[in-house]
């Protein structure tokens, strides 16, 4: 990372260039320029006095270091799972990127938790993105098989702030996201389920003997919740409704049926319970 600044009281441009004429920057306010270099050939850097002429200045070139952080997916540097990491935004745009391990079905907590002003990135161990988002500038997200997940920060606006990452795994999901790993629910018991990210489906099962009316209801603090109840051969709901208030419905017939709860908004979290009586 290279710095190249005016530092008289003349009122002066600067500009910097590569050997091949490249214009790097040409700039009055501020009278520097930091960027990463890209290769080994010389760079040029004049000043010219802004109006008239005679004007004394001083011209300075400084090597500020290696980046301290790998600036893409590709060159993300590895960190550990679990671990809080510190750097600073070197040069303008000047995007960070960590890498870490997940594991299949565990839930992760990804926090920018520095005062600066932030963009948040999250490739998962697919190398798709999930989120590039500058509010909120954290990132709850499930797994879904195993690998490395990257996850990047970039500079809102300007540079030279420091920045601080945190990673957590916070577990495997509690409830399926599907009928294949629905969790049993036994008619006039109730169980406790945490919506744990943005959109996290949790399914239930519970097997009835014949036809009887059901209530199912959903039971949170200061969480809006959707419940639906499918029957085993059909993607389509049987009845739907808010959890809190409850849905009432006769079950056709015996057989197993699923119980689907989830965030009345999608990007809602929280904890809750559910229950179904006869």
């Amino acid at each position: 990372i290279y710095r190249v600044e005016e530092t008289a009281p003349v009122d002066a441009w600067v500009r910097v260039f590569t050997a091949s004429t490249t214009l790097l920057a040409w700039t009055d306010t501020p009278e520097s320029f930091t960027w990463k270099s890209t290769e080994n050939d010389p760079v040029y850097f004049a000043v010219r006095q802004y109006s008239g002429f005679g004007g004394s200045f001083v011209a300075k070139a400084v090597d500020l270091g290696l980046d301290d952080f790998g600036d893409s997916p590709a060159s993300a540097t590895l960190v550990a799972m679990g671990s809080t990491t510190t750097g600073s935004f070197q040069f303008p745009n000047d995007w960070e990127f960590v890498s870490a391990p997940v594991v299949a079905g565990h839930v992760y907590r990804f926090v920018e938790s520095s005062p600066s002003d932030v963009w948040v990135r999250l490739e998962d161990e697919t190398g798709t993105v999930v989120t590039m988002q500058d509010t909120p500038e954290s990132v709850l997200w499930k797994a879904d098989g195993p690998g490395t997940a990257r996850f990047g920060i970039g500079p809102y606006a300007g540079f030279d702030r420091a920045w601080q990452i945190e990673l957590a795994d916070l577990g495997p999901d509690d409830h399926a996201d599907d009928r294949t790993g629905a969790t049993p629910l036994a008619v006039g018991t109730a169980a406790n389920g945490d919506l744990q990210f943005p959109g996290d489906p949790d399914y239930f099962k519970f097997t009835v003997t014949a036809s009887n009316t059901y209530a199912f209801q959903c039971l949170t603090t200061g969480l809006a919740t959707k419940v639906s109840v499918f029957s085993s051969g059909s993607t389509t709901a049987l009845a739907s409704g808010s959890g809190s208030a409850g849905v009432t419905f006769t079950v056709p017939g015996p057989g197993d049926y699923y119980l689907l709860v989830r965030a009345y908004n999608s990007g809602q979290t929280g904890t809750y319970t559910v229950l179904v009586r006869n």
